[in-house]
């Protein structure tokens, strides 16, 4: 491997390649290289699953990462955990425990799912706020559904303030509920839910928005626009154009969303033949599905992770749906019952599970070094710009500002109006600064003092 030493006064035109023209530098392994086989390293991995050598491991590194706030990690991943367990639990009561667990390998081993698991990204978090506050609806035929409501807003508040497309998700929810307005606390819960919405949306103008509005205005000046069809043509070629550029995600949940329709006829066959808790699930589930996913056939910017909060409907609607199926399916011989379920948990958990091995076998253990070699590059107090510079730099001392051309997202003058010295690209690539053109001298005169590949070829330019 390539080691890169030096600071960031480098020579005119210097260009540092790492890790991606050295053959070792592909046969390199984890722990100790050139000392351990892939599988040996495997071994070692699995060995270290223990219930005393788990502990003794995890916590030290968790604090090598989090510091002080390691408390923190520890207390939300407990309340994680504990909110997953009561789900499971809920779904388990209502449903059985055999569908309860079907859905949760449905939303479990879903491409998607284990892609963004693997980063750190939002989505995850609204799914299970969603799904907290959705799951509340199944108390809203008890006494004190006026209170489960309250609760179930709270969530759902909290999946729209960690991002505010959650509303879409969230209306579909309420909107499904509404159609058992007849029940007093049905009612009653409706009525809660939303009154603890209003209430924490009012909270967070008053402690959030007002205090820092400017803040929040460089937020919303970042955002893509979003600009709606113009015409019934333009809308039909929109939603046609999402089934063949949906950024890979119909492709990764396939066989959860398809065991959700799935799931979903069943439901309006069976639905005389269920009781009102599964109808109201279901109902929910399909609102929050269909909602969902109809806002992101018609606006433009569209990444797959928007669709991450919406496939724990698909879970529940698989839930339900097989929960519908079961008096159906008793009658069948027990070979052929469990042919079935085999064949039925292939199909959800197989295509996932094999994307994400392939991800991991491909997965490059290049960036940390790279992060450290590109926080030497930058002088403290400089401004980067890139779609990756919040990654890639996120050792420097640096400000990160992301830019993305092809969605015209931070294409002002940043090089004037924020005194960007630091650019980080693709070589040949589209991500080009926007500014680029209007100081073509000093974009002519860029130097790439660091590249490597990750996957593809990545460069850190430095400008006059």
């Amino acid at each position: 491997m390539n080691q890169f030493s030096g600071d960031a006064q480098l020579p005119p035109e210097t260009t540092t390649a790492f890790a991606s023209d050295s053959a070792a530098s592909k046969t390199e392994y984890g722990l100790r290289h050139n000392s351990l086989t892939p599988w040996e390293t495997l071994a070692q991995s699995v060995a270290a699953i223990a219930p005393t050598a788990s502990p003794v491991l995890t916590i030290p590194l968790v604090f090598a990462l989090a510091g002080n706030g390691t408390w923190i990690a520890y207390a939300l991943a407990t309340v994680q955990i504990t909110l997953i367990a009561l789900l499971i639990g809920a779904l388990a009561r209502r449903l059985g425990l055999g569908t309860a667990v079907l859905g949760g390998i449905a939303f479990g081993a879903c491409g998607l799912v284990l892609y963004y698991g693997r980063l750190a990204y939002l989505e995850p978090v609204i799914a299970l706020a969603l799904t907290c506050g959705a799951l509340t609806a199944l108390r809203a035929t008890d006494p004190t559904a006026g209170r489960w409501g309250i609760v179930g807003g709270v969530l759902m508040a909290t999946a729209i303030a960690t991002k505010v497309s959650a509303v879409f998700a969230v209306a579909g929810i309420l909107l499904a509920v509404a159609l058992e307005a007849r029940s007093p606390s049905v009612r009653r819960w409706l009525g809660a839910a939303i009154a603890a919405i209003a209430l924490v949306g009012l909270g967070w103008l008053l402690f959030v928005f007002l205090p820092n509005q400017n803040a929040i205005h460089v937020d919303l000046a970042i955002w893509p626009q979003e600009t709606l069809p113009s015409s019934l043509g333009a809308l039909s070629k929109r939603v046609l154009d999402y089934f063949s550029r949906s950024d890979g995600a119909l492709t990764l949940a396939a066989p959860a969303l398809a065991a959700a329709f799935v799931g979903g006829l069943i439901l309006l066959l069976r639905w005389r033949h269920l009781d009102a808790v599964t109808r109201r699930l279901g109902l929910l589930a399909a609102g929050w599905l269909i909602v969902g996913f109809a806002v992101l056939l018609v606006v433009p910017y569209r990444p797959n992770r928007y669709v991450l909060p919406l496939l724990p409907a698909a879970a529940i609607l698989v839930a339900v749906g097989s929960s519908a199926l079961r008096p159906s399916a008793a009658r069948w011989m027990r070979a052929a019952r469990l042919t079935a379920a085999a064949a039925v948990l292939v199909v959800l958990a197989v295509p996932g599970l094999v994307s994400y091995a392939g991800w991991v076998g491909q997965t490059a253990s290049t960036l940390p070094d790279a992060e450290a070699a590109i926080a030497r590059l930058i002088p403290p107090g400089s401004t980067v710009q890139g779609e990756t510079a919040p990654t890639l730099a996120m050792q420097a001392r640096a400000v990160t500002l992301v830019s993305r051309p092809s969605t015209g997202v931070n294409m002002g003058d940043l090089y004037v109006n924020r005194g960007v010295r630091w650019v980080i690209a693709t070589p040949g690539g589209d991500d080009i600064p926007g500014w680029a053109g209007a100081h073509e001298v000093a974009w002519a005169s860029r130097e790439a003092v660091f590249c490597f590949e990750w996957p593809d070829s990545v460069c850190l330019y430095r400008l006059p």
